[in-house]
């Protein structure tokens, strides 16, 4: 099968980066169609193969756009009208919010979704989701598709269903859970026992989120953590261990390995962080990561190409590389297969 357009959803005020993005790595092969707050669109000169990968690191999600409907009651006919009679109906649905906070969505728009996604008729097995994205009240739905292969999300859209707690040291917390949830290595027992070693831990509400779910945590940061943190007790008897050091002091010391889970958020240019990781990687052997690279200024966006393909000799496989909406002026970086 082909489709003539491609969705793709992004961070509030991303928009222009992603469409430049998309233009950088396929050119006129594909010409935005339309744009709203954190979606746009695209139309293919030639209609694009089931199994195309755009490989946006600006957009948290993408799929094939179907087109929009006024209400949800038209959503299977304009499946059917767009996949024919040869797919069916999707194994399942994946109903969400186009406008996502940086905090996350709100239980009652996740209500909202899921009454919508209640309503339409899945066929259960298949190789084949159903995509429908809610705007403002009042506005079309979009409905969309794609395979159910690759290096997609597990979570609808791509989203969460977290918020930030009160209890968290800083809105870091976000970043990982997030990401746990994009990559589906958010189950409760899958983490328990493990080991992490984190880059960048101050104040810590990543060292919290991972602490909680059972990972025994070393923190690395010159900078102090926060209290709450350190006496935080995780299932298992997990805790944070805090190297009050520099990564490189942190570097020069012997490390060994393997170790389940490496996170850095450091606030350093990505060539730094990699070159710390790289050093760290062969140490320890890290099964898995969760990175951010920070990407604050024109010249670091432009070398983000570069910096995938560096990603790509040292992280584990496979490497995704993604804006989720916690990053701001960063992408997200997760290796590793689940």
């Amino acid at each position: 099968m082909e489709f003539p357009f491609l969705f793709a959803v992004c961070r509030a005020g991303v928009e222009p980066l992603l469409k430049g993005e998309m233009a950088q790595r396929h050119g006129e092969r594909l010409v935005p169609a339309f744009m709203r707050p954190q979606l746009v669109t695209w139309k293919a000169g030639k209609p694009l193969p089931e199994d195309f990968d755009p490989g946006l690191s600006f957009a948290r999600h993408w799929g094939f756009s179907f087109g929009l409907v006024p209400a949800p009651g038209e959503i299977p006919a304009r499946w059917t009208e767009a996949m024919g009679d040869f797919a069916g109906l999707p194994a399942r649905w994946d109903v969400y919010p186009r406008l996502v906070p940086d905090g996350g969505v709100s239980p009652e728009i996740w209500q909202e979704a899921d009454a919508i996604r209640g309503q339409l008729p899945t066929a259960g097995s298949g190789s084949w989701v159903g995509e429908v994205i809610l705007g403002e009240p009042g506005v079309p739905l979009l409905v969309g598709g794609r395979r159910l292969v690759g290096a997609g999300p597990v979570s609808p859209g791509g989203l969460a269903r977290v918020n930030l707690p009160p209890e968290s040291p800083s809105r870091a917390w976000l970043k990982l859970e997030q990401a746990l949830a994009w990559v589906g290595w958010d189950e409760e027992s899958r983490w328990k026992g493990k080991r992490a070693i984190e880059l960048g831990s101050a104040p810590g509400g990543i060292s919290l989120a991972l602490v909680r779910r059972g990972l025994h945590v070393e923190a690395v940061d010159p900078a102090p953590m926060h209290p709450s943190v350190l006496a935080e007790i995780g299932p298992g008897g997990a805790r944070v261990h805090h190297r009050r050091q520099s990564a490189g002091r942190f570097l020069s010391e012997n490390r060994e390995g393997p170790v389940d889970l490496l996170v850095s958020d450091m606030n350093l240019a990505p060539p730094a962080v990699l070159r710390y990781l790289e050093r760290l990687q062969a140490a320890v052997r890290a099964r898995r990561w969760i990175i951010t690279l920070k990407l604050n200024d024109a010249a670091m966006i432009s070398r983000l190409p570069h910096f995938r393909e560096r990603l790509g000799r040292v992280a584990p496989q496979p490497v995704r590389v993604l804006q989720l909406p916690a990053n701001r002026q960063e992408v997200m970086v997760i290796a590793g297969e689940g």
